[in-house]
This record gives structure tokens, C-alpha cells and sequence, in this order.
């Protein structure tokens, strides 16, 4: 019960987040959705709504205490898209900021609210990876084999926009880290008392 009433009464909150993309190996298959299947076109719609609401964390800057893991996902073969730390002060679901996370491939919104307890809400979305740029060679030698013009090139490795997904509501606790997964790619937040 002391745990609830200290997390109930804070008034600010330090929350860190590491969000990375998983290694992929060339000869590994992934799970994905077809990019025009119900699931891709609901994921990207509650992605752009939220883009529409959300706005960038003023203090944005290097994890400290989830800077090993950081360094561990690193060093594993992973790779880190994104990662920050921001102070907020604790707010209802109703008054809280969504936080836009997003850079490059990835889509992010992050939103945490406090009732009795503090609940965090993840929104994510991975566009595919672009072709190695082996691939593009070929590509572009292929491309201007058949005299089409690099225009066409940039084109044809468009991204088609977020195919993976995380959309998951959790209770945290103060000091505990918790990790949000999905066989592509992952995110790991803590909440610190401010």
C-alpha cells in the first residue's frame, strides 16, 4: 500500500525510454502484415491521428539510468532508433501530454497519466527497412542498364510506411523497467519520482 500512496502523490515524473530495432538476419523470416490488410490500415490511422495530437518533449536527452541497457542493446547486434529522458508533471489521463517520439523509420507516441497509479500508453509503428545498399547498387545498375532515370531509383525504395506494430497500455511502478516487445522491434521505459 505505500507503494500506491508514494506513486498517488507524486507530483513529477522522470520517464526514460530506449526504443530499438531488432538485428535481422538475411536468412531469418519475419511475421508481418500485407501492407493493405485491416491491421496495417488501423495501426497507420491510430498512428496519424495521434500525430495530429501529440507534440515533441522540451528536455529531451540522454537515457542515464537505462543508459546501460542502451549500451547492452547496442552492443548485442541491435540498434537503437530512438532513446530519451524528460521530466513531466503527473497528470490524468485527460490532462496528460501524448509525446511524439517519432525520427526516421519510426512512428512513437508515448502518453503517461496518473490515477491511483501511473499507467503509460505505447504507440509505435517500424517502417520496413530499406534495401542494403548492396541491394541499391544492383538496383541502380540495373535501373540505369535499362536507361531509366535515378528519379524512378528513389521511387522504387520508398518506404510504404509502418508495417510493425506495438500498441499496449501498462501499469507502471516507480523504479521498475518494463519492456514492450514485438519479434521486430521493442521498447524498454522506466518512471523515476521526479
Amino acid at each position: 500500500m505505500m507503494s500506491i500512496v508514494t506513486t498517488a502523490s507524486a507530483r513529477n515524473y522522470i520517464v526514460e525510454i530506449v526504443i530499438f530495432e531488432r538485428s535481422v538476419n538475411g536468412e531469418q523470416r519475419e511475421e508481418s502484415w500485407r501492407p493493405d490488410s485491416n491491421q496495417v490500415l488501423k495501426g497507420r490511422t491510430i498512428l496519424q491521428s495521434l500525430e495530429n495530437t501529440s507534440r515533441r518533449p522540451k528536455t529531451l536527452t540522454s537515457p542515464s539510468l537505462l543508459k546501460r541497457i542502451e549500451n547492452n542493446l547496442n552492443g548485442g547486434g541491435n540498434r537503437v532508433i530512438q532513446s530519451g529522458r524528460w521530466a513531466l508533471n503527473a497528470r490524468s489521463y485527460q490532462n496528460a501530454t501524448t509525446f511524439d517520439l517519432s525520427t526516421g523509420s519510426l512512428k512513437a507516441f508515448l502518453k503517461v497519466y496518473k490515477t491511483s497509479l501511473i499507467f503509460a500508453d505505447l504507440n509505435m509503428g517500424l517502417i520496413a527497412r530499406a534495401p542494403t545498399p548492396a541491394a541499391d547498387i544492383r538496383q541502380q545498375t540495373t535501373l540505369q542498364n535499362n536507361q531509366q532515370s535515378l528519379e524512378s531509383v528513389s521511387t522504387n525504395l520508398s518506404s510504404p510506411g509502418p508495417l510493425y506494430f506495438i500498441n499496449e497500455k501498462r501499469r507502471l511502478k516507480f523504479k521498475e523497467i518494463h519492456y514492450f516487445d514485438n519479434p521486430r522491434f521493442g521498447a524498454i521505459i522506466g518512471v523515476w519520482p521526479g
